[in-house]
Parts: C-alpha cells; structure tokens; sequence
C-alpha cells in the first residue's frame, strides 16, 4: 500500500519526526501532528484535502486497551468506521526502539 505522506506524533523536532524522516527518506514525507488525540481526523482531513488516500498516521503505543504480545511488526490502526488510518508501534515509544533495537 502506497503512503505518500506519513503523520506521527510529537513536535517538529522531536524524536518520532527526525528518526522516521531519516529512515523513509526517499520512500515518504513525513510531519509530526502533535498529540494522538485527534490524529484520526487530522489525517482524514489531509486525504481530503489533497484528494489522496495515501495518508497515513503512526501512533505511540502506550494506553493500548487491547494489548497483545509484540510479534515484530507494527500494529494495524483503524478507526471507529473501520478507515484503515495507519498503525500502531508495538512498543511504548519510538525511543524504546532505539534503546533496545531487538
């Protein structure tokens, strides 16, 4: 699946942003959106917005009420209408990756 434009949490120079900027270099833009709440309909504005579907949104993985033991990929996220919205860290944070990258 094609994503063109990739929000996350956090601020613009905050960990979420500068890693995956890096890593999706070449591959995806990607802008940090602020706190999670609300991200669902942040990034169903900018697919309307610019007519695309290929915006997606990467939450932290803290609060999850449904948790399940981590299998080495990001969790699907999809929203109350069952939108495919984005995913999901399997860890906390972006920054427990970093710390413990296995």
């Amino acid at each position: 699946m094609p994503v063109s434009l990739l929000l996350c949490e956090g601020e613009d120079n905050g960990a979420d942003a500068r890693v995956l900027t890096k890593l999706l270099a070449g591959h995806c833009a990607v802008r940090p959106s602020g706190g999670k709440y609300g991200m669902g309909e942040r990034i169903k504005a900018r697919r309307e917005a610019i007519g695309q579907k290929t915006v997606y949104g990467l939450l932290d993985g803290d609060f999850v009420a449904n948790f399940r033991a981590p299998i080495g990929q990001p969790a699907r996220w999809d929203g109350s209408d069952a939108t495919h919205l984005g995913w999901r860290w399997e860890r906390k944070e972006i920054e427990n990756y970093l710390l413990d990258p296995e």
